[in-house]
C-alpha cells in the first residue's frame, strides 16, 4: 500500500526535509560503530528483539544501523515503510499492535512472513527543525510504551542527531586535510622546483665565476627560498592558532612608520603607489610584527586581485576606543558569494579569472592575529568599486 497517496505530505515540506537530509551525505552510507552502539543500547533499554536507525529518502528508507534484522536489508520502499508514517509528527509514534492498524492492512512486514506487530519511532530532528529519520523499536508481539518510555526513545533519537553532526564534522576536516595535502604539495613543489634548477645550473656554472647567469640564478633562487619560507611560515602560524600557542610580544609603535617600512620594497618598484592618509601620528600598543604581517598581506591581495588599480590607500582612523586601518583598492570588487568566506581557512578565491598560487592562508592569519589583538577585521568590497580591507586595534590612550 502506498502511504503516500493516503498520509498528507506537503510537497515544499518534503523538499525542503530532504534538502536536510543531503547536507549530511549519511544515505547510503557504510557501517559506522557509534550508530550501532546506539542501537544495541536502544534494544537493550526496551528489551525488544530488533531496532533500527532509519533515515528517510525520497522514494526509500535507508537502515543506518540494525539489530536483530538481516544486516544486508538496507533498502526498504517508502511504499511500504511504517518509518513514512512517523514522518507526519514530531512526537513518538507508537502502533501497539499493528494487525489492528488499518494503515497497515496490506502492509507485507505485518501480514507477511516478518510478522511486525509492535512498532515505536522517534523522529531524528535536524537543527532546521526538518525530521530527516528515526530511531525505531520492532516487536514481534503486541506491547505498549510509557510516557517515561517514549521519552527515553526521544534521547536516544537526538543522541543519534548528534553522532550525525559528528560524523558531517569528522567528514568536513577529512575534506579539509586532504584539500590542504593537495594545495600544500602543489604549491610547495613550485618553489622547490625553481630552487632545484637553479643550484643545479649554478652548479654547472661554478667553473666560470664570470658569467652573466650567476646573478640572475641566485636571484631566482632567493625568490624561490623566499616563497618556501612564507609558505611554512604560515603554516606554524596556523598551528600556532590551532592549538591557541599565538604569542605576542606588544610593545608600542607608530602605526604610519611600520607601514612605510614594511611597504617600502612595494614603493621601490615603481609599479604601485601605496598612500598613507589619515593620522599619521597614531600609536598603538600591540606585536609590530605581526600586524606588519596583516597589513603586507592585505596589501598584496590588492596587488594581486586589482592589478589595475595603481594605487593603493591605507587610511589611518581614531575612533573612540580604537584605531581603525583600512587598505583600500581602486579595482574591480570581490563576487558577493565568496565574501562570506574571504577568512575562512583554504578560502581561495578566483577574482575574474585571475588565479594565483597560495594556501589560501593569508586573510585566516590576519584574523587570528586581530582577534587575539582584541580587534575586529573585514571587508567592504563592492563589483566595479574596489574593495575596502580593514581592521581596528584598541587606541592607546
Amino acid at each position: 500500500m502506498n502511504y503516500q497517496h493516503i498520509i498528507d505530505i506537503n510537497p515544499e515540506q518534503e523538499t525542503e526535509r530532504l534538502a536536510a537530509l543531503d547536507k549530511y551525505m549519511i544515505f547510503n552510507s557504510a557501517d559506522e560503530p557509534g550508530f550501532k552502539q546506539i542501537c544495541q543500547l536502544a534494544a537493550t533499554i526496551f528489551k525488544v528483539p530488533i531496532a533500527h536507525i532509519s533515515f528517510i529518502g525520497e522514494h526509500q528508507e535507508f537502515l543506518k544501523e540494525q539489530v536483530g534484522i538481516d544486516p544486508d536489508l538496507k533498502l526498504v520502499d517508502r511504499d511500504v515503510s511504517l518509518c513514512n508514517l512517523a514522518l507526519l509528527q514530531p512526537e513518538v509514534k507508537v502502533i501497539e499492535d499493528a494487525l489492528v492498524e488499518p494503515l497497515l492492512k496490506d502492509n507485507p512486514y505485518v501480514h507477511g512472513d516478518f510478522g511486525l506487530r509492535f512498532y515505536a519511532a522517534a523522529p531524528i530532528v535536524s537543527p532546521e527543525k526538518q525530521i530527516i529519520g528515526t530511531m525505531c523499536l520492532v516487536d514481534l508481539k503486541p506491547r505498549s510504551l510509557t510516557e517515561h518510555e517514549k521519552a527515553i526513545l526521544s534521547d536516544l533519537a537526538r543522541v543519534v542527531m548528534e553522532q550525525t553532526e559528528l560524523r558531517l564534522s569528522n567528514l568536513q576536516l577529512l575534506r579539509e586535510k586532504d584539500d590542504f595535502i593537495g594545495i600544500a604539495s602543489h604549491e610547495l613543489k613550485t618553489p622547490l622546483t625553481s630552487l632545484q634548477g637553479s643550484l643545479q645550473i649554478l652548479d654547472k656554472l661554478k667553473e666560470q665565476p664570470g658569467s652573466a647567469m650567476i646573478p640572475v640564478l641566485i636571484s631566482q633562487a632567493n625568490k624561490s627560498l623566499k616563497k618556501l619560507t612564507t609558505l611554512v611560515t604560515d603554516l606554524l602560524h596556523v598551528n600556532r592558532m590551532s592549538s591557541g600557542q599565538m604569542e605576542l610580544r606588544q610593545t608600542l609603535f607608530t602605526l604610519a612608520d611600520m607601514i612605510n617600512g614594511c611597504c617600502a620594497d612595494i614603493r621601490n618598484t615603481g609599479d604601485y603607489k601605496i598612500s598613507l592618509r589619515g593620522d599619521i601620528s597614531l600609536q598603538v600598543y600591540a606585536d609590530e610584527s605581526h600586524i606588519e604581517q596583516v597589513i603586507v598581506n592585505m596589501v598584496n591581495n590588492a596587488i594581486k586581485y586589482a592589478p589595475e588599480s595603481m594605487e593603493i590607500e591605507i587610511h589611518l582612523t581614531a575612533l573612540e576606543n580604537d584605531v581603525r586601518v583600512t587598505v583600500i583598492d581602486k579595482g574591480k570588487g570581490i563576487d558577493p558569494k565568496n565574501v562570506p568566506h574571504l577568512f575562512d581557512r583554504y578560502f581561495r578565491a578566483d577574482h575574474s579569472g585571475l588565479q594565483f598560487s597560495s594556501l589560501g592562508l593569508g586573510l585566516y592569519i590576519s584574523a587570528g592575529i586581530i582577534k587575539k589583538h582584541g580587534g575586529e577585521i573585514g571587508v567592504n568590497t563592492a563589483l566595479g568599486k574596489g574593495s575596502e580591507f580593514w581592521f581596528t586595534l584598541p587606541l592607546l590612550k
